[in-house]
């Protein structure tokens, strides 16, 4: 695993970071989040040069940052900001991946830029039939979130083609995910919330289980590992 290594180079990488180009500075906040290594001098030091060179980075550096940023939990609003301004104009050179990446960062730090959201909102009509099913899910869940609004945005993601063109559902690929780990711990508030509101026995039948153990280490797991997102982080 990466995180021995990336921990180790941390030093190193602060101390060098002025040399680093736009591209070079975007994969290392990417390599270090997607790791799940926070290190918070690295992190910091990406941010400020992210203040400083938004300006430098193009499309993907900067959706591929603010991504690193959400994932890392790094609250820099002033470096949210200056990758927005620089994102709102160059919004048509995103792909669908970061266009969803972008509005979910920007939706899980909570940071409202409503130039970057309007354009952001307006391209995803633009190309909504390009969009798989969860691209579209966390489009609506990152402006749901915001409480931001784009004329016929919701339309056009309640119509997306992507919605019926999701493969067969395989839950050893999406087991220990968020979605499945809400679901979990949903579950569990409710029937608790039962237990306590009635004296009376309580009989639950999931009419939809599958298996009782997913091994994360499967070929199928590993694919997309959703994991690393959910469980993994818990």
């Amino acid at each position: 695993r990466p995180e021995p290594l990336l921990s180790s180079m941390a030093s190193f990488v602060v101390l060098k970071m002025d040399a680093f180009t736009p591209a070079t500075l975007s994969k290392t906040a990417w390599a270090f989040a997607k790791a799940d290594v926070a290190h918070k001098a690295v992190m910091q030091a990406i941010a400020k040069h992210g203040i400083d060179r938004a300006a430098d980075f193009s499309a993907r550096d900067l959706g591929m940052t603010a991504w690193a940023l959400a994932r890392a939990e790094v609250r820099d609003y002033d470096c949210m900001l200056a990758l927005a301004n620089e994102a709102a104009p160059k919004i048509h050179e995103f792909t669908t991946q970061g266009l969803t990446k972008t509005a979910s960062a920007f939706a899980f730090l909570e940071v409202h830029h409503n130039e970057l959201l309007q354009r952001l909102g307006e391209e995803a009509i633009a190309r909504i039939d390009e969009f798989p099913a969860q691209g579209l899910a966390d489009l609506s869940w990152s402006y749901a979130t915001l409480r931001m609004e784009v004329s016929g945005l919701l339309q056009a993601l309640a119509d997306a083609p992507g919605w019926y063109e999701c493969p067969p559902y395989n839950h050893s690929r999406q087991a220990g995910s968020v979605a499945d780990c809400f679901k979990h711990v949903l579950l569990v508030i409710l029937l608790r919330l039962l237990l306590k509101e009635s004296q009376a026995p309580l009989a639950y039948v999931d009419t939809h289980a599958g298996g009782g153990v997913y091994d994360l280490s499967s070929t199928e797991a590993l694919q997309e590992r959703h994991f690393e997102e959910g469980i993994a982080r818990l």
